[in-house]
């Protein structure tokens, strides 16, 4: 009953969250949206384009939100989700574990984790997190049982390949969970007893086998879909040999300056051009310094703040060289892209074998050169990993609205929004519901200043985000031969309250006040020197102001449980360390088969937060910034594991070993008659 009560009490603060789409991130957020809806269609990922298959369809599924069949929106059913996995968890744990209360205490403790809900967008990474536990749990289950029967054995590990299956088409770094799979492996052939050496390998190899089996079938039923759908036998683009071959051969070409976070460097890149025709057809897409993907002067993007300027970062280069493909009409089909790719692969190798170039041995794959020179890099990321996860830096929980980029990705919006269950950042929001506006409007005499008001002049409540618009500024300076000031920062995006009767006033230093009614879309302004045109008028269901007001009080309640978790996260991290320390020395004792299994649980939940951790590191040292709680929220729920099972696990066998050596030593007093 504790587990439940306290599950419930989980999944109804985590409706304080409501999952934010940003529609203008066409790599991530956008794209799942786009290859969901194709999913719940019944159409698998859609007509084949450069980004079809390069995301795996269970990160796309898992952004779902199947409202209409399930009626709960995808924040309860990620909460639901993540509430199982800390559940199988601690019922795998119980045998090891042997005690009652203090496994409600980790199940709490391990539940109100603040990870699971910061930020809550359309990404795969609170999925995985769940997935990770499921997986380690299942193993756990299998190993803690090792002496029962095959099939109760057996049982657990299909859980655990069902779940490593699922991982694998979530996210394709899923290469940290095999070392902690693997040592449990060894700990399940170590601790089996009343078998013969056979028998031993032969459950050993099934604790392998059945897992592995499962993620492999998984895996070839996406890949068999993907042929069947595209001509191409593979789970993603990622994943295809071809591309690999493709990318692994850019990264064989040493440069000849090193450029810090930079795979494929501007001076490299023009080097292959000449020894490599098909390299060569993506230079006027790939060079162009507008192509949204190269560092420019004034450009304050967050990773150009680490390249030298006309670098594309290691984060951009993979999206840039497959635009680039794209736009040389390379991505007209599955099997049209892989052999170009092929082909790319075979010049910039044969180049390399020829001397043309200094190169690297050949390789494959995504992963950069390391050299000496990158250790101190890789280690001070790995600190900045631990310290990261450690102290529970996190975003404060907010309930976002999602954010739209253009008038077609706000009626895309609105047409989702039941999909993703979005509200408004409003805390006085009524029953008579509320309006988004897209559209622009620009003055030539100043920047102009937007607020809301009723037909009666009163102020209402509004959100709202001004955008880019060189579309504008260029049919502007088309209609009028020479270039508008402000028309490059015309465009906007508002929500208000105002649910009827509202208008938009316009206003800036040297502009009066003008007022825009909001009527309906496609309506123009031509007054006072304001040019202006609503793209989009779409009213917002009705929302209660006692929800409401219930939503923010969750929203601080797991402002408050992050703050606890910030402040004590560490210090038992640190008492954890002392525990694991003490089984090491129990291990050496008689009661080594009373702490056996709980220590041999934490080290190999400490390897898979170790290789978690080392993972974010080596990205981040090479490539581009990943130490955030977005890439490491694997890690935060490993380490109150780690840390829980230590502190159960150990300093309940201490207690035992201290009992039982004082019973000892009284049963072995003789006493006379």
């Amino acid at each position: 009953m504790i587990y439940a009560a306290l599950s419930l009490i989980y999944v109804w603060l985590m409706g304080g969250f409501k999952v934010q789409a940003l529609f203008d991130a066409v790599y991530d957020d956008a794209l799942f949206m786009k290859l969901a809806g194709h999913i719940l269609n019944g159409a698998w990922l859609g007509p084949y384009d450069v980004l079809t298959l390069v995301r795996v369809p269970a990160s796309t599924r898992s952004s779902c939100n199947p409202h209409d069949s399930l009626g709960m929106p995808v924040v309860t059913l990620q909460a639901g989700l993540y509430a199982g996995a800390c559940l199988t968890f601690c019922i795998a744990l119980k045998p090891a574990l042997k005690t009652r209360w203090p496994l409600a205490v980790l199940f709490a403790v391990l539940l109100f984790n603040p990870a699971n809900g910061s930020p809550q967008r359309i990404v795969r990474d609170f999925v995985y997190a769940s997935q990770s536990i499921f997986v380690l749990a299942c193993a756990i289950g299998a190993f803690v049982r090792r002496d029962r029967s095959i099939g109760v054995v057996a049982g657990w590990l299909c859980g655990c390949g069902f779940f490593l299956g699922w991982m694998a088409i979530t996210r394709e770094d899923g290469i940290w969970i095999l070392p902690p799979l693997l040592a449990m492996t060894i700990f399940f052939f170590v601790r089996l007893t009343g078998t013969s050496t056979r028998q031993r390998m032969w459950r050993a190899a099934l604790f392998l086998a059945i897992p592995t089996l499962l993620q492999v079938g998984i895996v070839a039923g996406v890949s068999l879909v993907n042929l069947r759908t595209y001509g191409g036998f593979v789970e993603t683009e990622f994943t295809a040999r071809e591309f690999n071959d493709a990318y692994g051969a850019l990264l064989r070409v040493a440069p000849e300056q090193d450029v810090g976070r930079v795979p494929v460097s501007r001076a490299t890149r023009q080097r292959l051009y000449p020894l490599s025709p098909a390299f060569r057809e993506l230079q006027p897409a790939l060079e162009n310094p507008n192509n949204g993907w190269v560092c420019r002067t004034g450009y304050a993007g967050y990773e150009c703040l680490l390249v030298a300027e006309n670098e594309i970062p290691g984060t951009w280069f993979i999206w840039a060289l497959r635009d680039a493909a794209s736009s040389a009409g390379m991505h007209r089909s599955l099997p049209a892209s892989r052999e170009y790719y092929a082909r790319l692969a075979r010049e910039i190798n044969a180049a390399c074998d020829a001397g043309h170039l200094t190169c690297l041995p050949p390789r494959s794959g995504f992963a950069p050169p390391l050299g000496l020179d990158t250790i101190p890099q890789v280690g001070e990321s790995v600190r900045a990993a631990l310290e990261y996860v450690a102290q529970f830096r996190l975003a404060s929980p907010a309930a976002h609205a999602s954010l739209p980029s253009s008038p077609a990705s706000l009626s895309q919006m609105a047409a989702l929004r039941v999909f993703l269950d979005d509200t408004l950042p409003f805390q006085d929001q009524t029953e008579t519901g509320a309006t988004q506006v897209s559209g622009w409007a620009v003055s030539a005499s100043s920047d102009l200043t937007l607020s809301v008001q009723s037909g009666l002049g009163e102020p209402q409540t509004a959100n709202i985000t001004t955008l880019a618009s060189p579309d504008v500024a260029a049919y502007l300076s088309g209609q009028y031969g020479r270039p508008v000031a402000f028309a490059d920062r015309a465009r906007f995006f508002l929500t208000t309250s105002c649910a009827q009767a509202c208008q938009i006033v316009l206003s800036g230093p040297n502009q009066p006040p003008t007022t825009f009614p909001i009527v309906n879309a496609g309506q123009r302004l031509e007054d006072a020197g304001i040019l202006g045109y609503l793209d989009t008028v779409v009213a917002v269901p009705p929302t209660s102001i006692l929800w409401r007001q219930h939503d923010h009080w969750k929203l601080r309640v797991l402002s408050d449980i992050q703050s606890v978790y910030q402040f004590g996260a560490e210090r038992l991290a640190q008492l954890a360390l002392i525990a694991l320390v003490i089984g090491g020395a129990l291990m050496f004792t008689k009661q080594r088969d009373s702490v056996a299994d709980g220590w041999l649980a934490c080290i190999a939940l400490g390897i898979g937060l170790f290789c978690r951790i080392l993972v974010v590191a080596l990205v981040d040292a090479t490539s581009f910034r990943a130490v955030n709680y977005l890439y490491l929220s694997p890690g935060y729920p490993l380490l109150l594991a780690v840390s829980g099972v230590a502190l159960i696990g150990v300093f309940r066998s201490a207690i035992t070993a201290w009992f039982t050596r004082g019973t000892s030593s009284v049963n072995s007093t003789k006493i006379e008659p």
